[in-house]
C-alpha cells in the first residue's frame, strides 16, 4: 500500500529537473576562505610570487591540473584491490582494457604524466628539423620538441593576444562622446580629464586623440596630407574610416606576409601604406623578419644567400631617407660578425637562455625559504 503522499512526491520529483549532484561525497576537506584584503596582504607578503605563496592559503588551486580533485567510491575501492605485481597485474589489464574501449588503439604505452608521453610521442614522430605549430607551447610540450631538435612555433590567433589596460580606460566614453561632437583639441581634452580626475599625462590624451582623430591636426607637415588643408575634413560618423590598431598589433601586422593576412588587416596594411615613409619601413620590415625566420638555427637557407640578403637590405636601409630606419641598420653594422653568424650558424643561445631560466626559477622558489648552500647543491646537481 502506497500513501498518497508518497505517490505525489514521487511523481513531482519525476517531473522536475532536479539540481541535486547525483553522488555522494565520502571524503571532505575543510577550506580556509580568505577575503579580497587577506589574499592582498598574502600576495604581498610573498612579493607577488604565486610560488611562494603557501598551499593553505590558496582556496582554488589552478597551478596544480592534476592529483587534486575527488576520489571516487570505486577509486578509493580500486587502491585496496589493486595489484602492485611488476608485470601482468589485473590493473594493467583493466586499464589497458578501458583505455582501448574508449579510444580504440591497439597499442597503449602508460605514462605517469603528460610531459612524459610528450617526450614519447616526439620521438616517435622524428621532430628533428621540423616545425610544430601550436595555438601557445606550453613550457614543458616546447622544451620536449626544441630538446629533439624541433622547432616550437606559436601561432596564436589575433584575438588570443592579451589587451593590456590604460589609465584612460575610466574615461573612453567620455573622450569618445567627446569626439564625436567634434572636439579633436588634445590639450581640451585632457583639461576636460583632469577636472575629472584624470591623473596622466597630456601625451597620453594626444596618443589616442592619433589614432582616432577624424582629420589631421593643424600641425601634421603637409607631405603627410592626402590634399590641401583645406579639403582634409572627413565625415565625422559612420563614413569614416575605422581607427587603426594599436602599434604593437599594427607592427605586428606589418612584418607578416600580406598574402597571408586576412581581407580585413590586408585592407587595414595597404591603407597604412599610401604613405611613402610607412611603406619603406614597412617593406623592409618585412624583407629583415623573413632574412631572420629563413637562416640560423635548424634552418636549410644557404649562408651565401643569406649574407648576401643582409648586404642588400643594409644598403636598401642606409638609403632610405628613414633617419630610424638608418640608426638602425648602422648598428647592426657595428656589430655585424655576430649578426652574420646568427643568420649562417646552425648555433644558437636558446640553451644559454633556458639554463638562465631554470636557474631564475631555483632562485625564486628558494628566496626566503633556504640559504646559498642549498641553493649551490640544487644548481649543481640539476646540472
Amino acid at each position: 500500500m502506497v500513501s498518497l503522499r508518497s505517490f505525489v512526491l514521487f511523481h513531482t520529483l519525476a517531473s522536475v529537473k532536479t539540481i541535486i549532484e547525483p553522488f555522494r561525497i565520502k571524503t571532505v576537506e575543510p577550506l580556509r576562505m580568505t577575503t579580497r584584503e587577506e589574499r592582498v596582504a598574502i600576495l604581498r607578503k610573498a612579493d607577488w610570487n604565486l610560488f611562494r605563496i603557501p598551499a593553505d592559503d590558496i582556496l582554488i588551486d589552478l597551478l596544480t591540473d592534476s592529483g587534486t580533485g575527488a576520489m571516487s567510491a570505486e577509486q578509493w575501492a580500486a587502491l585496496q584491490r589493486g595489484d602492485e605485481s611488476y608485470a601482468g597485474s589485473r590493473s594493467w589489464f583493466r586499464f589497458e582494457a578501458r583505455v582501448r574501449e574508449l579510444t580504440g588503439f591497439r597499442h597503449i604505452v602508460p605514462t605517469h604524466q603528460g610531459r612524459a608521453a610528450e617526450r614519447i610521442l616526439f620521438s616517435c614522430l622524428g621532430v628533428a628539423g621540423k616545425i610544430v605549430l601550436n595555438n601557445t607551447h606550453f613550457d614543458t610540450t616546447r622544451a620536449n620538441v626544441e630538446a629533439l631538435g624541433g622547432i616550437a612555433v606559436d601561432i596564436p590567433v589575433p584575438e588570443a593576444r592579451p589587451l593590456r589596460s590604460s589609465i584612460l580606460d575610466p574615461y573612453l566614453a567620455r573622450l569618445e562622446a567627446r569626439l564625436a561632437e567634434g572636439c579633436e583639441n588634445g590639450l581640451t581634452l585632457w583639461r576636460e580629464l583632469r577636472a575629472a580626475g584624470f591623473t596622466g599625462t597630456a601625451k597620453q590624451v594626444h596618443r589616442w586623440l592619433a589614432e582616432h582623430r577624424t582629420a589631421p591636426a593643424q600641425n601634421t607637415p603637409h607631405k603627410w596630407r592626402d590634399g590641401p588643408p583645406a579639403a582634409k575634413q572627413m565625415p565625422a560618423g559612420p563614413g569614416r574610416p575605422p581607427a587603426l590598431p594599436s602599434p604593437a598589433r599594427l607592427a605586428w601586422l606589418l612584418v607578416q606576409p600580406p598574402t597571408e593576412l586576412p581581407a580585413s588587416d590586408a585592407a587595414l596594411v595597404t591603407r597604412v601604406e599610401q604613405d611613402r615613409e610607412a611603406a619603406v619601413v614597412a617593406g623592409l620590415a618585412r624583407r629583415f623578419t623573413a632574412l631572420v625566420r629563413g637562416s640560423g638555427t635548424s634552418r636549410k637557407a644557404d649562408p651565401d644567400a643569406a649574407l648576401a640578403g643582409l648586404e642588400a637590405w643594409l644598403a636598401d636601409a642606409r638609403t632610405s631617407g628613414l633617419r630610424a630606419v638608418e640608426t638602425f641598420a648602422a648598428g647592426l653594422e657595428q656589430d655585424g660578425p655576430a649578426v652574420r653568424a646568427a643568420l649562417t650558424t646552425p648555433w644558437s643561445s636558446g640553451q644559454a637562455e633556458g639554463q638562465i631560466t631554470r636557474l631564475k626559477l631555483l632562485k625564486r622558489q628558494m628566496y626566503g625559504r633556504a640559504g646559498f648552500d642549498l641553493l649551490r647543491h640544487r644548481t649543481l646537481l640539476a646540472a
